[in-house]
């Protein structure tokens, strides 16, 4: 592209005062033609915001209809707006039983964990669905697991998550706990997450559930 070129500017103070005027007069014309556009410029901007707000309730309402799942999860991917990704955790929570927690330091993704209510075979087949359905597109982090944070409503002390090895189809569901780290249990996905529903569960149990840290062995 040419580079422009400055044209010189007048050389005495009435030559100067008497362009001011003329440009002063030709932008004030140009405002009034472009006020119209402006006008029009933001009806379009408001309606075409409205639309991917209708698109996004739409697709989020029924998450099989969303395809670009690495894209959603890349925490870099901050653009579609806080509206779209509380609607995005709002739909995975009353369609999969996840909650969008954070991120992953090492994968730059959302952290998601699970929130499993007990005794509910809806609630463990939906959430067995979402993995599934979300695995694939996941990072895997050290020695490829994936993970998997648990939400559950005992207020034990301590993390708890589900990891998954899809090369092996190996989960394992562990308990941090200070600078401890045990394995809970370990087998196949299906049956993890329903230890993570039976002992772990963010709703559905009763005080009686031995969920203290006995269980667990400390």
């Amino acid at each position: 592209m040419p580079k422009k070129q400055k044209i010189p500017l007048p050389t005495t103070l009435e030559e100067l005062i008497a362009e001011k005027s003329a440009l002063s007069k030709e932008m004030s014309s140009i405002q009034k033609k472009m006020k119209p556009l402006k006008k029009a410029i933001d009806i379009a901007s408001d309606r075409y915001s409205d639309v991917i707000d209708a698109i996004d309730k739409l697709e989020l309402a029924d998450p099989d209809l969303r395809t670009d799942w690495k894209f959603l999860l890349d925490i870099k991917n901050n653009g579609r707006g806080t509206d779209f990704y509380r609607l995005l955790s709002d739909s995975m929570f009353k369609t999969w039983n996840f909650w969008v927690d954070g991120m992953w330091d090492d994968t730059h993704q959302r952290s998601l964990k699970l929130m499993l209510k007990k005794g509910d075979p809806a609630s463990l087949a939906l959430t067995l669905k979402g993995i599934n359905t979300l695995t694939p597109f996941l990072i895997p982090h050290k020695d490829n697991w994936d993970r998997w944070g648990i939400f559950e409503g005992s207020n034990s002390s301590g993390v708890f998550e589900l990891w998954y090895n899809r090369n092996i189809n190996e989960a394992k569901v562990i308990h941090f706990y200070y600078r401890e780290e045990k394995n809970l249990f370990q087998g196949s996905l299906e049956d993890a997450v329903k230890y993570v529903q039976n002992y772990l569960p963010y709703s559905g149990g009763s005080d009686n559930d031995d969920k203290d840290m006995l269980q667990f062995g400390y």
